[in-house]
């Protein structure tokens, strides 16, 4: 990751800006998508929190324990955007990490990331619909401010870690006690620390199950299933069936 983005200090923090290589150019999905645009105007794809002090920072990661909302990501490594709300929220984030642009070059943006053949994708919005988006976020009265969900662990691009690595910081920093798995104590989790499972198991190619995230944040079952939201699910089905794409 470290390859594909430059470093832009400002006066909230860093941003991240695309280099010549994809947002992440250890997925498969990311090496078909032409990020050349992005880099050539130097548009900034992801952000880290500015102000939000972490409980726990390595050079590695940074730990949350009541979590953030500071941390801004266009798009996820991997997975491609799947209907028009998916679109308008990608758009959003643009805009809010790159308050500045000029609107050419957003609804350019919008024409890249909008269209299947570029591969951001799984559809084609017409030209109206781009149009009448970026319009729509770009003249927007006050600043606009997408909405951002809420993250406890925040891998640092760049970082040494191995899957398995990951897999553990996850496991033993996501929850509290709770239940028994294989006859030890077992985590109370809730929706926020399954959705960093979610994340770390759709980054890295894997198709997100029960039984995978029971493994990593060392719950039971029924934990998984009761603090697992409609929204999660919804995503769940979204991003297994973008694995495929």
């Amino acid at each position: 990751m470290s390859k594909a983005l430059k470093t832009e200090v400002t006066n909230k923090g860093q941003k991240y800006c695309l280099n010549k290589q994809p947002l992440n150019d250890t997925h498969s999905n990311d090496a078909n998508m032409d990020y050349s645009y992005f880099y050539k105007h130097r548009i900034i794809l992801e952000e880290y929190p500015w102000s939000d002090v972490p409980d726990l920072e390595t050079p590695d990661y940074m730990y949350f324990k009541n979590g953030t909302r500071q941390y801004v990501r266009v798009l996820n490594p991997g997975t491609k955007l799947y209907n028009t709300k998916s679109f308008y929220c990608a758009m959003g984030r643009l805009k809010y990490l790159n308050p500045n642009i000029e609107y050419d070059i957003f609804y350019r943006c919008g024409r890249i990331l909008g269209e299947k053949q570029n591969n951001f994708a799984i559809f084609t919005l017409s030209d109206q619909t781009i149009q009448s988006i970026c319009k729509k976020i770009f003249d927007y009265e006050d600043n606009f401010t997408p909405n951002i969900k809420q993250r406890k662990l925040i891998f640092k691009p760049g970082n040494k870690l191995t899957l398995k690595e990951k897999q553990s910081i996850i496991g033993s920093l996501c929850g509290g006690l709770g239940g028994k798995v294989s006859g030890q104590n077992a985590r109370k989790v809730d929706s926020s620390d399954i959705y960093e499972a979610m994340l770390e198991l759709n980054d890295r190619g894997e198709k997100i199950t029960n039984a995978k995230l029971v493994e990593m944040l060392s719950v039971t079952k029924r934990t998984i299933q009761r603090n697992k939201t409609d929204e999660l699910k919804n995503e769940i089905l979204i991003l297994n069936s973008n694995l495929n794409m």
